[in-house]
C-alpha cells in the first residue's frame, strides 16, 4: 500500500470514528432530539443517521455483493435504531472490512455512486466524506461538539472537489454557501452546501425576548438622517420616475424630527415576545394567549415591506375574540434575520410555521396573512391539513394560466382585475423583477443609507401614514434586515410549483383597492373557497388602515368552521 494510499484509508477510519462519535452523542441525548432538525435539510436527527448508516452498508455491499442498506438511504424513515452505536459500529465496520481488500491502485472500484466504478483512492475517499459530514450533521443537531477536525476536513477537501460537483446535479448535494475562510472543516461544509454557523435548538427552547434596540445604533441613525445627501430630481415629474423626493424628504424629516423608535419598543415589549431557532434560523415571534379556555389559536405572517407592526392593532380584539395569536417575523426580516443561507421561499417558512406551532403545543390552529403571508398561509394548510382549521387571505395569488380559453368569457368585474394587475406590472412592478434577479445588487445601497430604505421600500407604502412607513422602514434598518428580507423574492422565485390545489376552507378578504382577485383563477388553486369578500378599505394593509374589518372577518370565519358552516360568505 503506498503511502499516499495508507493515507486515504487512514481518512476513512477517521470518518468513520467520528461517525460512531456522533452516533454515540444521539445515543446519550435526549430522547426528543432524535426528531430535531439537521443541517440536512428536511431530515431529522434519526434519518441522517439511518442515511448514513444506510451509506457505509451501501459501500460494503457494492464492493462484496452481499447485505447492503435496509431502506432507501435517500428516503430514510423516521423510525429509530434500538441501539444507534451499535447499528453505526456494524456498519462502519463492514465498509472499513470491505475496502481492506481493494488493493491500492486499482482503477474501477464498484460503489453506489451514480457515476460508477471509479479509483480505490477515490471510493475509500467518498466513503469517507458521507462518514465525516454526516457525522458533523448529527453533532451539530443534538449540540454535540464537532467531530469533523481541520486536519479531517483537510483530508476530504480533495475528494470532495473531485466527485461533488457532478452529484449536485442529483441532489446530493446543496449549492456552495459563500463566504471566505482559512479553517478547513469550514470550508469542505460550504462546498457541501452547509452553513458552518447553523446552531442546533434545544427542542424545548423557546427564549422569551425585549427589543432593546442599543442607543449607539440610534445615535448613528440620527447622525445619518442629518447627513443626507439628496438625490436629485426633474423638476414637475412628481412620482413618474419612482418615488418621488418630496414624498422621501416628507417621511425622512418625521423620522428624524417626530418619530420614537423607544415609544415604539415599548409598544412591541408590552406583548409577550420569544425566539426560537427552526430549521437553523431564528425565528422572533409575539405570542398572546386569549383568557378564553376554548381560544382558537392563529398564526399571523406579514409580507413586505411590512412587518409584525402590520398587526399591532389587531391583536387586542382579536384576543378579546378568543383567539391565541401568534405573529412571527418572517425569516430574513426585523427581528428574524438576516438569513444565512438559501432556501427561505414560501414553501420553506410555511413548513417552519408548522414547526412553529407544534412546537408550542397546539395540535389545531388557523392560519392569516397578507401579502407574502397569503402565499404561506395557504401553504401552512397544505402542509399540515389536519392541524389547519382554515386559512384567511387578504390576497388569493392566482394569475391565468396561459391558456387563451381561460381568458374568452371574463365577467367585466374580472376585466378589470386583470386590467390593474396589468398597470400594476408594467407600472410598479421593477421592485418585483430587482428583488427576482438581483437582490444583493440592491442590498448594498439600503444597507448604508436609511433614505435610500425609505425610498425603496416606501415606493408601496405611499399613501399611508408617516407613522406606519417609518416604523417598518425602522424595522429594517435597525435590525440590519433591509437586504436579507428582500431575498426573499428571489427564494420565492426559485420555490416548486405546488402540486395540486390546496383544500383547507379559505376566506378571502380583499380590499377593493388592492390587487383584485379572480375567483375562477383562485378556485383552481384552492379547491375548497368558502368565503370571498371585499371591502371598499384603503389599500394593501388592512390590518393597519381598517383593523376592525380583519377583526370582524377573522372571526366571522372561524365561527362559521366552528359551528360547522362550510358556505360561500
Amino acid at each position: 500500500m503506498t503511502a499516499s494510499a495508507t493515507t486515504t484509508w487512514t481518512v476513512l477510519a477517521q470518518a468513520h470514528a467520528a461517525l460512531r462519535t456522533a452516533a454515540t452523542a444521539v445515543s446519550e441525548a435526549p430522547a426528543d432530539l432524535w426528531d430535531a432538525p439537521t443541517p440536512c435539510r428536511d431530515w431529522t436527527v434519526t434519518q441522517v443517521l439511518t442515511h448514513a448508516t444506510g451509506d457505509q452498508r451501501a459501500y460494503a455491499a457494492a464492493l462484496t455483493g452481499t447485505g447492503g442498506p435496509t431502506e432507501d438511504p435517500f428516503s430514510p424513515s423516521a423510525a429509530r435504531a434500538a441501539d444507534p452505536v451499535a447499528e453505526v459500529t456494524a456498519a462502519t465496520e463492514a465498509a472499513a472490512t470491505a475496502f481492506a481488500e481493494v488493493a491500492p491502485g486499482t482503477e474501477a472500484v464498484p460503489n453506489p455512486l451514480p457515476q460508477g466504478p471509479m479509483s480505490a483512492e477515490l471510493a475509500v475517499g467518498a466513503a469517507a466524506l458521507d462518514a465525516a459530514v454526516h457525522a458533523w450533521d448529527i453533532a451539530m443537531a443534538v449540540g454535540a461538539p464537532s467531530p469533523l477536525t481541520a486536519d479531517l476536513a483537510a483530508a476530504l477537501l480533495p475528494t470532495a472537489h473531485t466527485l461533488v460537483e457532478p452529484l449536485r446535479a442529483w441532489g446530493v448535494y446543496a449549492p456552495v454557501v459563500p463566504g471566505a475562510t482559512a479553517d478547513p472543516a469550514d470550508e469542505l461544509l460550504r462546498f457541501l452546501g452547509r452553513n458552518p454557523e447553523w446552531k442546533a435548538w434545544p427542542m424545548s427552547e423557546i427564549t422569551p425576548t425585549t427589543i432593546d434596540i442599543p442607543q449607539a445604533d440610534l445615535d448613528d441613525l440620527s447622525d445619518r438622517l442629518a447627513r443626507t445627501r439628496w438625490a436629485d430630481e426633474i423638476e414637475g415629474s412628481g412620482s413618474e420616475y419612482g418615488t418621488s423626493l418630496a414624498q422621501v424628504r416628507e417621511w425622512a424629516e418625521y423620522w428624524r424630527t417626530s418619530f420614537d423608535w423607544r415609544a415604539l419598543e415599548a409598544r412591541l415589549n408590552a406583548y409577550p415576545q420569544f425566539t426560537t431557532v427552526i430549521d437553523g434560523q431564528r425565528i422572533h415571534f409575539l405570542h398572546v394567549r386569549s383568557p378564553r379556555p376554548d381560544a382558537t389559536a392563529l398564526i399571523l405572517t406579514h409580507g413586505w415591506p411590512g412587518s409584525v407592526l402590520e398587526y399591532l392593532d389587531v391583536i387586542d380584539p382579536l384576543v378579546a375574540a378568543g383567539f391565541d395569536l401568534v405573529i412571527p417575523s418572517l425569516p430574513g426580516f426585523g427581528f428574524s434575520g438576516p438569513t444565512t443561507e438559501r432556501g427561505w421561499g414560501v414553501q420553506r417558512i410555511a413548513a417552519a410555521w408548522v414547526e412553529l406551532m407544534d412546537r408550542l403545543g397546539y395540535d389545531r390552529y388557523g392560519a392569516v396573512g397578507n401579502d407574502a403571508g397569503s402565499m404561506i398561509s395557504p401553504e401552512v394548510g397544505r402542509l399540515a391539513p389536519e392541524s389547519v382549521i382554515g386559512v384567511h387571505v387578504t390576497q388569493l395569488f392566482s394569475f391565468p394560466s396561459g391558456d387563451p380559453a381561460e381568458l374568452a368569457d371574463l365577467t367585466p368585474e374580472e376585466q378589470a382585475g386583470m386590467e390593474r394587475l396589468s398597470w400594476f406590472w408594467e407600472n410598479m412592478g421593477a421592485f418585483n423583477v430587482l428583488q427576482t434577479q438581483a437582490p444583493q445588487t440592491l442590498a448594498h445601497a439600503l444597507a448604508d443609507s436609511p433614505v435610500g430604505l425609505l425610498g425603496w421600500n416606501g415606493q408601496l407604502l405611499v399613501g399611508l401614514d408617516a407613522e406606519f412607513v417609518v416604523a417598518n422602514a425602522a424595522v429594517y434598518w435597525l435590525t440590519g434586515t433591509s437586504g436579507s428580507s428582500i431575498r426573499m423574492y428571489r427564494e420565492m422565485a426559485a420555490d416548486p410549483r405546488p402540486a395540486g390545489p390546496t383544500t383547507t376552507p379559505t376566506a378571502l378578504a380583499a380590499g377593493a383597492k388592492d390587487f383584485l382577485s379572480i375567483r375562477r383563477f383562485a378556485e383552481r388553486d384552492h379547491a375548497a373557497i368558502v368565503r370571498w369578500h371585499v371591502f371598499e378599505v384603503p389599500g394593501h394593509y388592512t390590518a393597519h388602515e381598517a383593523p376592525q374589518v380583519i377583526v370582524d372577518d377573522v372571526t366571522a370565519f372561524f365561527d362559521d368552521l366552528a359551528s360547522g358552516v362550510g358556505r360561500a360568505g
